[in-house]
């Protein structure tokens, strides 16, 4: 691979970055671009690495990502992308705290919590589509819809709650 090649390509990482997630190796973030590619910062600039992703999304340490192309799960260990074997499908991943990971399937419009390396369905108690998701020290989860909405889903009582309606 020629030097003008690395060059070029490491410029053209500097652009379109739709995502960031901190921490990765020796507290350096990784991102992804609009094209998919996994991007990490290298002392001044972003440079490719390995795979492409839908989603990149870190919890405790942990890496994720949602593959390109199938939407499968994948853990960053060991210096490589290893997948995980799931029971569901979700094509959107957000990180919580407490190191939750929440998947959402938009599609069939059902959402989902990482537990025991598998996800388990959480019963969705509204209407509309997911734009962002998480989990609080609570254990709360917590979800904004494309409508402008905000619920508050509470594991204990296993009750959801219309919090707020979003306007400006």
């Amino acid at each position: 691979m020629s030097n003008s090649y690395l060059i070029r390509e490491k410029l053209l990482a500097n652009k379109n970055i739709v995502q960031i997630t901190a921490g990765f190796e020796n507290g350096k973030p990784l991102a992804l671009d609009n094209q998919g590619n996994i991007l990490k910062y290298d002392r001044t600039q972003w440079i490719k690495h390995i795979g492409q992703a839908r989603y990149i999304t870190s919890i405790q340490g942990a890496f994720f990502m949602l593959e390109h192309k199938t939407g499968l799960l994948y853990q960053w260990k060991n210096g490589n992308w290893l997948k995980k074997d799931t029971n569901h499908e979700v094509d959107r991943i957000y990180a919580g705290s407490e190191s939750t990971l929440v998947g959402v399937n938009t599609k069939l419009g059902m959402l989902y919590k990482w537990h025991n390396e598998d996800w388990v369905e959480v019963p969705k108690g509204f209407e509309g589509d997911v734009n962002s998701a998480g989990v609080n020290s609570n254990g709360d989860m917590w979800v904004a819809t494309r409508g402008g909405h905000v619920f508050r889903f509470q594991e204990l009582s296993g009750q959801w709650t219309f919090v707020l309606n979003v306007s400006y």
